[in-house]
């Protein structure tokens, strides 16, 4: 009896010495399948499609035109708020949204929308002219008197008077006088017999008479 039981116990222990010293095939590499894990997110942060932390953005330009289709090349425009110096067209790396514009030109109506953008674009638009806002030139309109004259020469004009020459035949400044009126009165009898240019300067124009002194 003694016999067997150490028989038995020979045998247990060599069966555990075996079972600890076999390969396990039945396990899994734990650490092969966490670096297959690891390249496997990497494959879907560079995926197409997929969100990577980037922003799309896009330009957006304007194209700002009359009524007849010219091209103006100074308004100013106004986009959410943020206003380009005057002639520049173009927001640049602008993102995905619906913007609101304003554009103001000398001469033309104010013009207001909104653009969607998702994509590079470029919006052209037509401004109507502002007929009360159009200045038309005031045509100067002077009258001199008497021509012929003799003592006294009157000059008036219907626009501020700045400036007035005398300039004889031979191209030489005999008279000038700086003013701030619309009339002047003219002494010329110390002035030879003779053609005469009158020169009338005013704030938009200069209008030349040829006038006559006589004795």
């Amino acid at each position: 009896m003694k016999n067997n039981l150490t028989a038995w116990l020979i045998l247990f222990f060599a069966i555990s010495l075996q079972a600890e010293n076999a390969p396990q095939s039945s396990g899994y590499d734990a650490g092969s399948v966490m670096v297959t894990s690891a390249e496997a997110g990497n494959s879907m942060e560079n995926a197409p499609g997929t969100d990577n932390g980037l922003i799309q953005t896009w330009n957006l330009s304007f194209d700002v035109r009359d009524n007849t289709g010219t091209s103006l090349a100074n308004a100013v425009i106004i986009l959410n708020g943020k206003e380009n110096k005057a002639g520049n067209y173009l927001f640049p790396e602008i993102q995905t949204g619906e913007y609101l514009y304003k554009i103001i030109a000398d001469g033309y109506f104010e013009k207001e929308g909104t653009v969607t953008v998702n994509k590079h674009t470029s919006l052209m638009l037509t401004l109507t002219p502002d007929e009360l806002q159009t200045t038309v030139p005031v045509q100067v309109e002077t009258n001199v008197y008497p021509n012929p004259a003799r003592n006294q020469l009157f000059i008036e004009s219907n626009i501020n008077i700045q400036e007035i020459r005398l300039i004889d035949i031979l191209g030489q400044i005999v008279y000038s006088i700086q003013l701030n009126d619309n009339l002047h009165e003219m002494d010329v009898q110390g002035f030879h017999a003779g053609i005469y240019f009158l020169q009338v300067y005013t704030t938009n124009d200069v209008v030349t008479h040829r006038i006559q002194v006589t004795r």
